[in-house]
């Protein structure tokens, strides 16, 4: 099974080798690291140049779908090959997986590849920006990868809770939060990190904590400067 990372930085999972090992290829340099730890954010961490950990969730529901038994117990006895060998996180099941730069994806077969992910327009509330986001990618690194310096950037992994926000429209996939930072009444009242989250449809958000008091400080101090005599 191979993750092909495209020229366009978008992810598919191609079945042209079976099930029997798991590689990351991308016709990319590796001089490309930093953008590619930046694209891929969301669905994988750690990167190196030689290998990197995919979330075995994103992993599963990418090629999962419609799958009949025999393929998910396939997929089953390969996670457990790579456990095997210490390529299995035990704490959150992220898997090490080897990379190979530089590739020619031209040969490649693309088998059962899935399609190219959804793109949602994302508009934050407090000051009016907007940019998009594909489905696999978190809010937060549509955020970030627009350009967009107001949400603040931390681990991007769902335990600082610096990028609390709360989401007052549209629908998403949520991944695994601290509940130090989100509790099961924030989730309910649309409050959430957006590093762990995925949109589903175009989302309307509102800044929260820091990043909201940071802006609001930002706005006042604009509105009481006096304007400079000509």
């Amino acid at each position: 099974m191979l993750i092909l990372i495209d020229g366009e930085w978008c992810a598919r999972v191609l079945q042209c080798n079976g099930l029997h090992e798991l590689l990351i290829v991308t016709p990319h340099h590796r001089r490309h690291l930093p953008k590619m730890r930046a694209a891929m954010d969301g669905v994988s961490r750690a990167w190196e140049l030689n290998s990197a950990e995919i979330d075995q969730k994103w992993l599963l529901a990418a090629v999962g779908a419609g799958k009949t038994d025999s393929w998910r117990e396939g997929f089953g006895a390969l996670v457990a090959r790579l456990w095997a060998r210490g390529q299995v996180d035990e704490a959150d099941g992220f898997i090490r997986v080897p990379v190979r730069w530089g590739i020619d994806v031209s040969s490649l077969k693309p088998g059962n590849a899935r399609k190219k992910p959804d793109c949602h327009r994302i508009r934050i509330e407090d000051t009016g920006q907007e940019f998009s986001c594909l489905s696999e990618s978190s809010v937060l690194h549509g955020c970030v990868f627009a350009g967009h310096g107001v949400l603040p950037s931390g681990c991007h992994g769902g335990g600082c809770g610096i990028c609390r926000i709360k989401v007052v429209q549209g629908r998403y996939a949520c991944g695994q939060m601290s509940r130090q930072h989100v509790s099961d009444e924030d989730i309910a009242q649309g409050i959430v990190l957006a590093c762990r989250i995925y949109p589903l449809s175009d989302l309307v958000f509102e800044l929260a904590g820091k990043a909201a008091s940071r802006v609001k400080d930002t706005n006042t101090t604009r509105v009481q400067s006096p304007r400079r005599e000509q």
